[in-house]
């Protein structure tokens, strides 16, 4: 009977069993950690796109509010957007056509983009990527 009392008035935990949550709790954040940076590193890319398409946006807004905006014949660039986007990246939109492309913005440096020039990305590139990865 004694013995029962004992065991039930133990309190606390052993060494042992503190190192074993330790362990665990290590093994937790060795899987989850890496996993974690993947997603925000994914995260940022597809912001930085979804930035570039923006700025592709506010270009064609441009040229459709201003006659004399034109980034045919001259790239736009955060100058002449400066009314119609705010912007910290020094980036150049141009279009031929109806190609829009964007070059010297953040997106241009994702890997995972086919960016089959290197002139810059186009719209389509940047919206194929954007729909693969959603």
């Amino acid at each position: 009977m004694k013995k029962i009392k004992n065991l039930l008035n133990q309190k606390g935990l052993t060494l042992v069993e503190l190192l074993a949550v330790l362990v665990i709790i290590a093994i937790i954040a060795a899987i989850a950690v890496p996993i974690v940076n993947s997603i925000i590193n994914d995260s940022d890319d597809r912001a930085e796109a979804a930035e570039a398409l923006n700025i592709i946006s506010s270009a064609k807004l441009a040229e459709l509010s201003d006659n004399t905006i034109d980034c045919e014949t001259a790239a736009c660039t955060q100058t002449t957007l400066a009314e119609y986007i705010q912007g910290s990246d020094t980036f150049s939109v141009s279009r031929s056509g109806n190609v829009w492309t964007i070059s010297g913005h953040s997106a241009n440096d994702i890997t995972d983009i086919d960016n089959t020039d290197d002139t810059g990305l186009t719209e389509q590139d940047i919206e194929t990527y954007l729909d693969t990865v959603n």
